[in-house]
């Protein structure tokens, strides 16, 4: 009786040890399958859908994770340079991302105000409005007037632009978002929403 009670130990131990084997092996399996997919970055988990790339984050240490989703994978905006006086949109009250009428932009370069908008408008976040406007008045397109002589200590100036280079920098308390395409002006806005959640410390100029 003894040695059979035995033997059922024995079967029952090694029947878990094979379920094991095979969960670790579906494990492995489905990382090496789907690990372009889903990834840490810094800490956060990242997932990659078809609308871009959804980060969970814990806002005040909650137990309930939030979410948002960015167009840029996150791992791509690291060589981005961005002057660390970005974190002073932080303090304000309102903020405006500008663009030119006369750069010929389309509406890739308002993917990146869009960008800008969803992190620093969200209530959970920042709670900041950001305002779509244009450098000078156009007739009928319903947008403010403004450029960088609108900042102030309540008022902030994001403006994006095309330029040599794919940066952010500050010029006399406004900040220049600025890519060598369009799509790099998008990046460029990504990367300003990562340094703002202190998710990436991309901050080098």
């Amino acid at each position: 009786m003894q040695r059979t009670d035995r033997q059922i130990l024995v079967l029952f131990v090694g029947l878990l040890l094979l379920l094991g084997l095979v969960i670790y092996g579906l494990f492995v399996y489905q990382e090496r399958r789907y690990g372009d997919l889903v990834f840490d970055y810094n800490g956060f988990r990242v997932q990659k859908t078809p609308q871009g790339y959804r980060f969970q984050i814990h806002i005040n240490q909650g137990t309930t994770p939030n979410y948002f989703t960015l167009r840029s994978d996150p791992r791509t905006l690291e060589d981005i340079p961005v002057d660390r006086q970005i974190l002073s949109l932080k303090e304000k009250r309102e903020i405006f991302a500008v663009v030119d009428p006369d750069a010929n932009l389309t509406g890739v370069t308002t993917m990146a105000v869009l960008e800008l908008d969803k992190i620093l408008d969200n209530a959970f976040l920042f709670n900041i409005p950001v305002n779509a406007a244009l450098t000078k008045t156009v007739e009928g397109s319903g947008l403010e007037a403004k450029d960088c002589t609108a900042v102030n200590a309540t008022v902030g100036v994001v403006h994006f632009r095309l330029g040599a280079t794919t940066r952010v920098f500050e010029e006399k308390g406004c900040f220049i978002a600025e890519g060598v395409t369009e799509e790099d002006i998008v990046r460029a806005a990504d990367t300003i929403v990562l340094v703002l959640l202190g998710i990436t410390s991309s901050t080098t100029l």
